[in-house]
């Protein structure tokens, strides 16, 4: 069986889960639609997707349109906080933190919505967020950030690559 993913981590959990035949598209769910449209042939059968509750479908869409049948198996819902944890309060109210890492659009919305709540926007001008997509930045609305730097590619890696090295950040102070 050959296993699709959208990008190295998710690659590496699928080996460290015992696939073997790995591929990853290294980028998004278009780059994971070319991927799959190279490597596969819809006509020897279809496609399982495993899945959030919630996705945008542009997977799903994508394959379809170029002639793959999908099943899909809800694997995971992620349920939004109803508040910001009390962690992340704190550390809003006192100024001791520096950043904020944001992996989807849905979870910037969140982020937005639960700090505007916690009347914590203003905080938020100190700080910098790290965004693994435009379209993660563009969620981030009302809010108004120092910095908001958005990585190359759509993947962990190159987000954290967004990040000062240590000394970097201490001469910003």
């Amino acid at each position: 069986m050959t296993i699709y993913a959208v990008g190295p981590q998710t690659a590496e959990a699928a080996r460290d889960a015992g696939f073997t035949i790995v591929i990853s598209a290294e980028g998004d769910s278009t780059d994971l639609i070319e991927t799959v449209a190279r490597k596969t042939d819809p006509a020897k059968g279809a496609l399982l997707h495993a899945a959030g509750a919630e996705t945008a479908g542009r997977l799903r869409q994508g394959l379809q349109a170029r002639g793959f049948r999908i099943e899909t198996a809800v694997l995971y819902e992620a349920v939004p906080a109803a508040k910001l944890p009390a962690e992340a309060d704190e550390a809003l109210r006192n100024g001791s933190v520096d950043g904020v890492f944001l992996f989807s659009p849905r979870s910037a919305k969140i982020f937005a919505t639960l700090v505007g709540e916690a009347g914590l926007a203003a905080q938020c001008a100190k700080l910098t967020a790290f965004c693994i997509s435009a379209a993660t930045a563009a969620a981030l609305s009302p809010l108004s950030f120092a910095r908001v730097a958005v990585a190359g590619m759509p993947n962990q890696d190159a987000i954290l690559d967004l990040v000062p090295p240590p000394d970097a950040a201490q001469q910003n102070r």
